[in-house]
């Protein structure tokens, strides 16, 4: 019985303080939606949506009015600051549009990210930083439309690379450096 959708994020009114909010659910659902810091205070008594269970009813039949009735928070995210559009997220600083993230600072579009800086537009990826449009990478730097980059560096148009740096369009490398279409090239100063 799992209820997980983090990805639509729409503006509404809390059922509590009537204030302008971004939440996983839009107006129209039938249950009362509060901010996360609302739902966690004392502003209101969880005991007053209690009700018996009545052995002559299907249990799902009242388990769909106790879900109906009862407050749910507006969205899953802890310690956010300046990241109000952001879910399924916490201790995020200066993002937009994460989703199912933790530790990142600013960033924007990604999901399944963690500690994760300054990048954009990134999918599943750990430990990184300065990446855009990369995708299952971790514990990598300067990353640009790359995929399963891993303890590398200045990586652009890869795949499959572990342990490299100074690379273009490569595929299956193991700690390279200098290479570019699996070629390697000689260090130049410039």
């Amino acid at each position: 019985m799992a209820f997980r959708d983090d990805r639509p994020l729409h503006k509404r009114k809390s059922d509590l303080s009537k204030k302008t909010i971004f939440s996983t659910f839009p107006e129209s659902v039938p249950f009362p939606v509060y901010t996360l810091k609302e739902w966690l205070s004392d502003d209101w008594d969880a005991k007053d949506y209690a009700q018996d269970y009545d052995w002559n009813r299907p249990f799902f039949e009242q388990f769909l009015e106790l879900s109906n009735k009862t407050p749910k928070p507006a969205k899953s995210a802890f310690l956010l600051e300046n990241s109000d559009y952001c879910n399924n997220a916490s201790e995020t600083k200066n993002c937009y549009l994460l989703f199912n993230t933790s530790y990142s600072e600013d960033c924007a579009y990604g999901n399944g990210i963690v500690r994760y800086k300054t990048s954009f537009d990134n999918s599943h990826i750990e430990d990184c930083e300065l990446a855009y449009e990369t995708i299952n990478s971790a514990e990598s730097s300067r990353v640009f439309f790359s995929e399963y980059a891993v303890q590398s560096t200045d990586i652009y148009f890869s795949k499959n690379v572990w342990g490299c740096t100074n690379c273009f369009g490569c595929t299956n490398l193991r700690k390279k450096h200098y290479y570019i279409f699996n070629k390697p090239y000689e260090k130049k100063r410039v």
